[in-house]
């Protein structure tokens, strides 16, 4: 499948309008449609593959925050780039695209061409269509496209590029020109006399002294030279900051306000109401209707003197709840010893402060071991840069004299390509010329040939083979044939579409009687909940009444030292 001009453009009407109109199928859409100039097999496969590239198109939406765009014209888009586009079709796709107007071209190829989005595109292709579909049509098709999508993108570039303006050249003013003038000759009437030229003083916009520039850059060098001497203070600064960081420890820690633990409760979460599906309400009312069935059953064996199992479901029931208790008060525990733990974790810290007094003086002693071996380390490394400089100047040196060699080389070989391509030009030259004449020849027979053959007879359509056949049909007798098949084909469609709407509205009544018998069995339900409830008392046990007097304790100790 190729690419023609407007071929992008005219796609992208095409499926706006079936999905305005929202048909069956596709092949019908193309029979109803009279659009010859628009190819059918690019739009078959774009329905064929609907689902799998629309959700491309959203995450792309959302990674580049394009919401405002028209998610079936990037459906197109990606269409394109993933099956159609080839090394071939580089240049009609950028004018297709440029017709288009389509400004998120070089950030959609960019997204394709991701080596991390490639597993997401195969497990969303992989949800639609089976495993080796995916790699045979869609994947490694991808794969071997993305250098053409690489210089898809330099064209557009190419074609999008801002031109930049040339930068115009100042040229000298007139008047700092030395002007040369000839002294005009004395007139005839009058006595030679000797005549002094005075030249024109400079005007002061154009001119500036000696001694005013002198001036300037005396005062340049004083604002440089105070300039230099601020940040020279400004750094010895810093490196007093650094010394005196043992200055900030605070020494008396009683002065800090004292932490207040307050413990939170435990959070209540919120019932959230689940929405269903066609399915999940149909389960639900299957469930409803067994467990009236177990009822009507139940009640039945009991009219004819069986045994009740409701003893057993109430004392189940007491157990759980006994359960739960037991639960809560192990939480209740571990809460406890949370409490505890953090009880002693202050004293610990305390302990860890005092000790660090000691490691600080320890520190200091030192600090004053690095800065010098820093110091000595300094003059180390100058002399080694001042080494790498000296390197640097002869590499620079070599590279300029290897430069002049290339120069030459490349000379050498242009003079000998210019050379191949004037023998070429030469042949091609004497090839055309063949061509030529042997196509005048040819040209020459075929008018020969059209003056033989004069005589030819009109088509009439209604007109038969006459071969001998009962089956023979002239061409108007066919057209009138397929004008009946094409009126059955119109009325089979309109049965199938009421056939279909009929069933539509069956479900929806069915699916409404479902939920309400949902309804009806919750609010029973609910009811039963509120006469059955069993009440439990808590207590608390022997180990959390221990655990709260040795929390009471430790705080004590708490307070006691601060």
């Amino acid at each position: 499948m190729s690419i023609k001009t407007n071929t992008v453009k005219n796609l992208i009407k095409l499926y706006i309008h079936y999905k305005n109109i929202k048909v069956l199928s596709a092949k019908e859409y193309l029979e109803e449609t009279s659009q010859v100039h628009i190819d059918a097999d690019h739009f078959l496969k774009l329905t064929k593959h609907e689902n799998f590239l629309s959700s491309i198109a959203k995450e792309f939406m959302k990674e580049n925050l394009l919401t405002n765009l028209n998610i079936r014209h990037v459906i197109v888009t990606i269409y394109f780039v993933i099956f159609v586009v080839n090394d071939d079709s580089i240049d009609i796709f950028v004018d297709n695209i440029q017709q288009i107007k389509c400004f998120y071209l070089p950030n959609l190829l960019a997204f394709i061409s991701d080596s991390n989005i490639h597993l997401y595109l195969c497990q969303i292709a992989c949800k639609y269509f089976e495993d080796e579909y995916v790699l045979e049509y869609i994947i490694y098709p991808l794969l071997n496209r993305i250098p053409s999508l690489q210089k898809i993108a330099a064209e557009y570039r190419k074609r999008h590029a801002v031109k930049k303006n040339h930068t115009t050249v100042i040229q000298p003013f007139e008047n700092l020109k030395m002007h040369t003038k000839k002294v005009p000759p004395p007139p005839a009437t009058t006595p030679l006399r000797p005549y002094k030229f005075k030249a024109f003083k400079v005007p002061y916009k154009s001119y500036v002294s000696a001694k005013a520039i002198k001036r300037n850059i005396e005062m340049m060098h004083e604002k440089n030279h105070a300039q230099a001497e601020k940040l020279l203070q400004q750094a010895q600064k810093v490196n007093e900051k650094l010394s005196r960081s043992a200055k900030y420890v605070l020494k008396n820690r009683e002065e800090l306000p004292k932490a207040i633990f307050k413990s939170r409760p435990i959070p209540k979460f919120k019932s959230t109401d689940i929405k269903g599906n066609l399915t999940t309400t149909l389960r639900e009312a299957s469930r409803i209707l067994k467990h009236q069935e177990e009822e009507v059953e139940k009640l039945n064996n009991l009219l004819k003197g069986g045994y009740g199992k409701e003893i057993l479901e109430r004392l189940e029931e007491e157990a759980k709840k006994q359960k739960e208790i037991n639960e809560l008060q192990k939480i209740e525990a571990n809460h406890l010893k949370g409490l505890l733990s953090h009880e002693e974790a202050i004293l610990a810290k305390k302990k860890c402060i005092e000790i660090n007094k000691e490691k600080m003086e320890k520190f200091k002693e030192e600090r004053v071991k690095l800065v010098e071996d820093f110091e000595s380390w300094r003059e180390a490394e100058k002399q080694k840069i001042q080494a790498l400089v000296e390197k640097s100047n002869n590499i620079k040196y070599l590279a300029k004299e290897s430069e002049k060699k290339l120069l030459e080389q490349k000379q050498q070989l242009v003079k000998l390509q210019q050379y191949e391509t004037r023998k070429m030009l030469k042949q091609a030259y004497d090839e055309k010329l063949k061509d030529l004449e042997r196509k005048t020849e040819l040209i020459r027979e075929i008018k020969t040939l059209h003056q033989v053959t004069n005589n030819i007879k009109e088509f009439d359509p209604t007109e038969t083979p006459n071969l001998g056949l009962l089956c023979e049909m002239s061409i108007a007798e066919l057209q009138e044939r397929l004008l009946i098949m094409k009126t059955e084909m119109v009325r089979e469609l309109e049965e199938k579409r009421k056939n279909i709407l009929e069933q539509k509205k069956e479900r929806r009544i069915m699916i409404d009687n479902v939920k309400a018998l949902i309804d009806q069995s919750k609010q029973l339900q609910q009811t039963r909940i509120t006469i059955n409830e069993i009440s439990v008392k808590k207590e608390d046990s022997p180990e959390i009444i221990i655990l709260k007097q040795k929390l009471e304790e430790k705080r004590k100790l708490r307070l006691a030292s601060t």
